[in-house]
């Protein structure tokens, strides 16, 4: 079971819809990984600002779990372990929205990985600004010496459920108030699209199984082999509070559009070449 240390020293954000902190640890998802998840080390469910309301780059769906570092131990006291850094911070929300985490994880994780989205982005056309920054969500944020990916426990209805409303749906509250969406829509805001790495997605079903079609036939031309398109209405997500709260009014029957990337053999590095780039300015054009 997860670390009392979560309820003690963690308050999450509820921006607009956000899960709670109960939800948002997906347990569900951390339990039907093939190789054990380790609770002893700090989870980080994203990276960034959760607030719909503020712009974002880009929303990009990763699943992590990584190593373990030992400053994300929960018995760390050490300076600069994450239970250091809640211990004067309080809250994850700050640590996420600041980029306040371990040395590690931010040279080791988030530089890189911004960076590779942000040459992305610019390789298609996506005008960036300096203060605009990604949201990255994992769906299983604790971590593993070994990830093999899911076992039959990822079907279960309240696994699906979880990844819905706890990943699936804050990601598209997110990704429509985002450089790249706007990029992709112009003047009009029909679609909602964000980025999914990892081949997992596409090849474990992970999108298929909750929904989602993979959409890449219907291209008047070859995807690149590491690229696969999936799409939703969001009125077939089976999200029964969608429906029912006025809030959620903006994103009723629209077109949620997941573009899933990969580099073969290299986890959750994001591609960036001019193959990968010219492949997402033809499906753009094609939404």
């Amino acid at each position: 079971m997860p670390s009392p240390f979560i309820s003690d020293y963690i308050s999450y954000v509820e921006a607009h819809l956000f899960p709670r902190p109960g939800a948002i640890l997906n347990n569900n998802l951390a339990s039907s990984c093939r190789t054990p998840v380790d609770f002893n080390f700090f989870p980080e469910p994203y990276y960034g600002d959760i607030d719909d309301t503020v712009k974002k780059s880009a929303v990009v769906l990763l699943y992590n779990p990584g190593p373990p570092d030992p400053l994300q131990n929960y018995h760390n006291h050490l300076p600069g372990s994450f239970k250091d850094i809640l211990t004067h911070h309080k809250s994850y929300y700050e640590l996420s929205k600041n980029l306040h985490f371990c040395i590690n994880t931010i040279i080791g994780f988030i530089i890189p990985k911004t960076r590779q989205l942000n040459n992305l982005l610019s390789g298609i056309g996506v005008q960036l600004k300096e203060d605009c920054k990604p949201l990255f969500m994992d769906i299983v944020p604790w971590h593993s010496n070994i990830f093999n990916g899911f076992n039959h426990n990822y079907n279960t209805i309240d696994t699906l459920n979880e990844f819905r409303k706890n990943v699936i749906l804050p990601a598209i509250l997110n990704a429509k108030n985002t450089v790249f969406n706007d990029f992709l829509n112009k003047k009009s805001s029909d679609k909602i699209v964000f980025f999914a790495v990892g081949a997992i997605y596409s090849r474990g079903l992970l999108l298929q199984r909750i929904g989602f079609n993979c959409i890449n036939v219907t291209f008047p031309f070859a995807l690149a082999p590491n690229v696969s398109v999936w799409k939703i209405n969001t009125n077939d997500l089976k999200i029964d509070f969608i429906e029912e709260n006025q809030d959620l009014n903006e994103i009723k029957d629209k077109e949620v559009f997941i573009i899933n990337i990969w580099t073969p053999n290299i986890g959750m590095n994001i591609p960036v070449n001019d193959n990968i780039c010219n492949c997402i300015s033809e499906i753009i054009c094609n939404l």
